[in-house]
């Protein structure tokens, strides 16, 4: 289960910044002429948002207690899909990027999705590893 669980654990957050970036970057611009269009395309965004957190709340979960390198690799990968939607607010903010409304619910669905990811099952999986560690041994 080796390749695959890295793709499903700390492999998300690279595949969940990689569509954030396809989205602003790569040209993506759905057609949102009517509300009911415009509402399955925000539901779509939501529930990709919502498989990332998924994806990040199982891999907290299931991640083995006493491997420290773990954690550290799972936080920084999560950083990444934060760092690209940072990238674009800066960017828009200069006035280098102008972004729609579309790119402007990309950044808000990813910004909520990578911080519960970093704050939330960062802290648990850290605390858990912290509570463990007298009873594990650490490598």
């Amino acid at each position: 289960m080796g390749f695959l669980g890295l793709l499903f654990r700390e492999g998300s957050a690279l595949i969940f910044a990689a569509l954030i970036w396809y989205a602003n970057w790569g040209g993506y611009a759905p057609n949102v002429d009517t509300p009911e269009r415009g509402f399955y395309v925000a539901l779509i965004l939501g529930l990709i948002a919502l498989a990332y957190v998924g994806l990040q709340a199982l891999a907290a979960v299931t991640t083995p207690i006493g491997r420290t390198t773990r954690h550290l690799l799972d936080l920084i990968l999560s950083l990444v899909p934060l760092a690209v939607v940072g990238y674009a607010v800066a960017l828009n903010a200069a006035g280098h990027h102008p972004i729609n409304f579309y790119q402007r619910g990309v950044l808000w669905f990813g910004s909520v999705a990578c911080l519960i990811d970093v704050v939330l099952f960062t802290s648990f999986a850290m605390r858990l590893n912290k509570l463990a560690s007298p009873i594990v041994s650490i490598r």
